[in-house]
């Protein structure tokens, strides 16, 4: 009985380290417009529909919706530290095209791309944090479950 617990205790971890490990691909190369599910699964060594599965089960979110969280997590930085266009934000953080990405920032910041650069540009300091937690934006959005 403790062998099959050690076991499944080290297959739980070995699980969560490769999800994680997935994670911080997609956290590196968030910008790189290929970015899908097989190329994330393969950084964890799963085949892509066990890895959907597990990385929801795991992070919370499908892969798709935390590429696209932290997409936006980026974009939202650029916009408030950067003089850059928002065309050349768009295509900087992965997304290619300008109007889903302004569909989809405005769905989690409830601001368009061009409306929030200009009430937070160069004044961080005025909001509480640029990284929200992916829970709270995932609700302020109304996310549902999406696959990728």
């Amino acid at each position: 009985m403790t062998l099959d617990l050690h076991a499944n205790t080290h297959r739980d971890s070995d699980r969560r380290e490769r999800i994680w490990r997935s994670r911080a691909r997609v956290d590196a190369d968030y910008g790189a417009g290929d970015l899908d599910l097989a190329k994330i699964a393969r950084a964890a060594c799963y085949a892509p529909h066990h890895f959907h599965r597990l990385f929801k089960k795991e992070v919370g979110m499908t892969p798709h919706q935390y590429v696209t969280f932290r997409r936006i997590q980026v974009a939202r930085r650029m916009l408030i530290e950067t003089d850059e266009s928002v065309t050349n934000i768009c295509f900087a953080v992965g997304f290619e095209s300008l109007g889903s990405f302004s569909s989809l920032f405005n769905r989690y910041t409830g601001h368009s791309p061009s409306r929030f650069r200009r009430r937070y540009h160069r004044s961080a300091e005025l909001i509480p944090s640029v990284r929200l937690p992916w829970c709270l934006m995932m609700r302020w959005a109304g996310h549902r479950s999406e696959g990728l």
